[in-house]
């Protein structure tokens, strides 16, 4: 385990990266220094993956939600869209709300650590600190929310590409979807 400068002064304090970042997590926004560490013992489960290995499979069940702890990953949207993941990030969250298969390939770009939250042990923590569980998922909440809103600031722009006619957008779309340029043009001129 790593050590890294201790940024917190009570009795007890962290100095392991790996809590560091646990603290850091957008994840635990809200919650106090002193639980975020029992959080981590308790209820988190550490996982390292080497490089080049899948965290998390497209399609696959599961509903376990990350954290990425130590190291770099790639989620895999599409095949030629790739979301750069580091230390801190929040990844899962989707399954782990939804039940539903996995919506992205998950690759480790290095060696990594990543901590995991089951749906299981989120209901225990319902269980025995309902306030907890809240901020928890207020914060999932909030992830989910940013990322959409990211996404729709993306279909904006794209829209508009394709509405002002960019001709290498056109090129683009038409080498992936033959025709789908000629047809969405024609369903927005009606």
């Amino acid at each position: 385990m790593s050590k890294s400068a201790n940024i917190y002064t009570y009795p007890g304090a962290p100095t392991d990266t790996k809590e560091v970042v646990m603290f850091a997590t957008k994840l635990l926004a809200g919650i106090t220094e002193m639980e975020h560490g029992n959080i981590l013992a308790k209820w988190c489960r550490m996982v390292d993956i080497k490089s080049g290995q899948p965290i998390v499979v497209r399609e696959d069940t599961g509903n376990d939600l990350f954290i990425l702890m130590e190291g770099e990953a790639e989620a895999h949207v599409t095949s030629d869209f790739r979301a750069p993941l580091k230390a801190g990030d929040v990844f899962g969250e989707m399954s782990f709300t939804d039940r539903a298969p996995r919506s992205a390939l998950v690759k480790a770009v290095t060696d990594v650590t990543v901590s995991t939250l089951s749906w299981e042990d989120f209901e225990r923590i319902s269980v025995e600190d309902p306030q907890l569980a809240l901020l928890i998922m207020t914060n999932i909440n909030r992830t989910v929310t940013a990322n959409l809103r990211r996404t729709d600031e993306e279909v904006r722009s794209l829209t508009h590409a394709v509405r002002t006619g960019s001709s290498e957008l056109q090129r683009a779309l038409e080498k992936e979807a033959p025709g789908w340029f000629q047809r969405i043009s024609a369903a927005w001129s009606s």
